[in-house]
């Protein structure tokens, strides 16, 4: 795919026009691509969304969240929009990709939340066609940030290798 890109494009500027949910406009130069993919990240957060209105609004592709590991336990849970965002934005032509809010602190709860996500999304699999995503953050506070101050970068790519070995090993673009 990226030599594709390669030879089809040449470097300029673009300006993808307003944001129609923010407002902005966004101009980007890069010497690979000539075009912009407008994308969405969502959760249950934003509700029931109408996907042929998000299509409509030119997004090109979401990210969808199918999941979250507790801030304060290691407790996976479900998001109760995945499947419904899932089959509808892929219904209304818009590529899907999906995330994982990850609470991760360990490279065991790592994997186990991969696994968690495999078993999630396998049953969607013609319908994902971007990579499979751990979203991996903290607030400050929690104690995913706690174990972030107390380890390493190369403990925390471990969690990340983790994460991905069993859903890379299903075929999924991690």
């Amino acid at each position: 795919h990226q030599k594709w890109l390669e030879q089809q494009d040449s470097p300029q500027t673009f300006a993808s026009g307003a944001n129609p949910y923010t407002g902005k406009t966004y101009t980007h130069k890069h010497a690979k691509t000539n075009y912009i993919y407008d994308g969405i990240d969502v959760s249950k957060w934003q509700g029931t969304i109408n996907w042929k209105k998000v299509k409509a609004d030119g997004i090109d592709f979401a990210f969808v969240r199918c999941g979250n590991t507790s801030l304060s336990s290691f407790t996976m849970n479900t998001d109760s929009k995945f499947a419904e965002n899932v089959k509808n934005a892929y219904a209304a032509g818009i590529k899907v990709g999906v995330y994982y809010y990850s609470g991760a602190t360990s490279a065991s709860e790592a994997k186990k939340e991969g696994n968690y996500v495999l078993d999630l999304i396998e049953p969607y699999k013609s319908k994902i066609s971007l990579p499979v995503v751990m979203d991996y953050e903290t607030n400050g506070s929690d104690r995913i940030y706690k174990n972030y101050e107390n380890t390493s970068k190369s403990t925390r790519t471990t969690y990340v290798k983790n994460f991905c070995a069993p859903l890379t090993s299903a075929g999924f673009q991690g």
